[in-house]
């Protein structure tokens, strides 16, 4: 159980990551700028036509990594929490009848 609730948490939080770009890369150039040039080494002295070619790959790079990340993730979500049930009904199902071999004659 611990294992589902860190990975839900997990989940929420990339998909907050994601959110948050989004609205950055939708909003505040400055900081689309300053993202790209941390992560992405793209540099404003560039062209400007290759410039803004490059912000266009470097968000969409981005999104596509956010969109497999997020997937890898609800995947060993799923992954864990049928594991998950598969124990819980191992645990519910055995039907022990123990008193033949530890009776007292």
């Amino acid at each position: 159980m611990p294992f589902l609730v860190f990975q839900a948490s997990f989940i929420f939080l990339i998909g907050m990551m994601f959110f948050v770009f989004m609205i950055c890369a939708m909003f505040s150039v400055d900081s689309l700028k300053k993202i790209a040039y941390d992560f992405g080494g793209i540099n404003e002295n560039e062209t400007n036509n290759s410039y803004h070619e490059s912000i266009r790959g470097f968000v969409i790079m981005v999104m596509l990594f956010f969109i497999a990340f997020f997937s890898s993730q609800c995947w060993f979500f799923e992954v864990i929490y049928r594991f998950y049930q598969y124990l819980e009904d191992r645990e519910s199902s055995f039907a022990f009848n123990l008193e033949p071999e530890f009776s007292m004659p």
